[in-house]
């Protein structure tokens, strides 16, 4: 079994576990500022405007959330990263959802637009429901690793005391 300290094999060249949580750190805060101003809301967007991989995005939000140990920023990753979902792949322009006038019957291109957004609503909504478990067991394994850290052991004047308080 390999130890946390060990190196990971990567194409001929080994990078640390410390390697790769920073590299998760530095592809998710490239992509937050993307996806806030992308703004997706309810849209589905194409998975190629995002900075990096889909796949690569989520596992680099998880390990950032499982490692953080800020509550107001886990909780910025986890509503963020929920955002991913909304990106999937082969959509092309940007498909936005407002309320349209009934007129009849559809039209058979219209018909086979109309099978290609059901199609990637559910991928969407599939992949918000994988994304929620995802990040929530993340959030919570954070949450449980944080309590139980205890606090250094500083005086009252914020000078740091090895052997702890007298």
């Amino acid at each position: 079994m390999r130890a946390s300290c060990d190196a990971t094999r990567v194409r001929d060249s080994y990078i640390t576990d410390a390697q790769v949580l920073e590299a998760a750190a530095h592809m998710v805060d490239d992509c937050l500022p993307i996806i806030e101003w992308l703004s997706p809301g309810e849209d589905i967007l194409d998975a190629s405007l995002l900075p990096s991989p889909k796949q690569s995005l989520e596992s680099g939000f998880r390990l950032s959330i499982a490692t953080t140990m800020q509550d107001a920023r886990r909780r910025r990753l986890v509503s963020v990263g929920k955002l991913l979902a909304q990106f999937q792949p082969g959509v092309g322009q940007r498909i936005s959802f407002s309320p349209a006038p009934t007129l009849g019957t559809l039209r058979t291109s219209d018909r086979a637009f109309s099978e290609h957004v059901e199609q990637m609503l559910q991928r969407s909504r599939e992949d918000r429901i994988r994304l929620t478990r995802l990040f929530a067991e993340a959030d919570s394994f954070a949450q449980r690793r944080f309590a139980a850290a205890p606090t250094p052991p500083f005086q009252e004047d914020g000078t740091y005391c090895w052997y702890g308080h007298h």
